[in-house]
């Protein structure tokens, strides 16, 4: 899925409902859905969610790309019962308290503020509304913009888990030593209970497959005093269907995707 961050291991469940299916006039809800699935689930509260994770060793994170959401896990082998446990609850069992909703929404919004500040992040920003248009589904920024995270209300973060992370729609993929019939015991046990609606999952927007991007042109954003300026060349990649997608990420990475890559070299 085009803009999913790499998945952590050995556990990630992904769904198809990133920043493109964003409702207009509300960027960054498929951002900040994911971003309080972790804030307590389960039996657990945000707290006790976050002490279990570090008490087992393991690392926890959430998030979403342009084309899907994800959280994943990593964990030792010894505890990764209990890991997938816990993941199991933050994919579907999230509490989306009111109290966290309220710190969790003030820390976006600061972080969206702050964003102005960064002149690299104000060059993906720009490169996406230049590429496809402020409006199309690829055009928003992931996060979102300031305007609409100030619109937001927890009730539509609800309402948007409840439309698009389904278990009919997510993915699971899990990388390590675990056989499959241990794996399915794992699942059965701790997502058995997850069911997906009687309703059809929601039909991606109109026009999110037939994105034209821009032709050629120059864009500059003055910002007069700024301690650091940013080049940035973009054009329309593969989509993530291309079977040529694999091959290209990994010279991508060879060439200039890294701190070792040859170019920084």
């Amino acid at each position: 899925m085009t803009g999913v961050q790499t998945c952590a291991l050995p556990i990630c469940l992904v769904v198809p409902a990133g920043s493109a299916v964003d409702p207009d006039g509300r960027s960054g809800l498929a951002h900040i859905t994911a971003d309080m699935l972790d804030e307590g689930a389960g039996s657990r509260n945000a707290v006790e969610l976050s002490t279990a994770i570090t008490n087992l060793g393991a690392t926890l994170s959430t998030g979403a790309g342009a084309d899907g959401s994800y959280a994943a896990v990593s964990s030792l082998k010894k505890n990764f019962k209990a890991v997938f446990e816990i993941l199991s609850d933050v994919v579907a069992r999230p509490r989306f308290e009111e109290k966290e909703w309220e710190r969790v929404s003030d820390l976006w919004k600061n972080d969206l503020k702050k964003r102005a500040q960064e002149p690299l992040l104000v060059s993906r920003v720009v490169m996406r509304a230049v590429l496809y248009g402020p409006r199309a589904p690829y055009g928003r920024p992931v996060d979102g913009r300031i305007g609409d995270a100030k619109a937001i209300k927890l009730d539509e973060v609800k309402s948007f888990y409840a439309e698009r992370w389904r278990p009919d729609q997510a993915t699971l993929v899990v990388s390590g030593d675990i056989g499959k019939d241990e794996l399915l015991a794992l699942i059965e046990a701790s997502l058995g209970a997850w069911k997906a609606p009687a309703s059809a999952p929601p039909e991606l927007p109109a026009g999110i497959a037939a994105v034209q991007p821009q032709p050629p042109r120059l864009v500059l954003v003055d910002r007069p005093d700024a301690p650091q300026s940013v080049i940035s060349v973009a054009r329309e990649g593969v989509r993530a269907a291309d079977p040529r997608a694999p091959l290209l990420t990994l010279v991508n990475t060879a060439l200039g995707g890294s701190f070792t890559s040859r170019l920084n070299q």
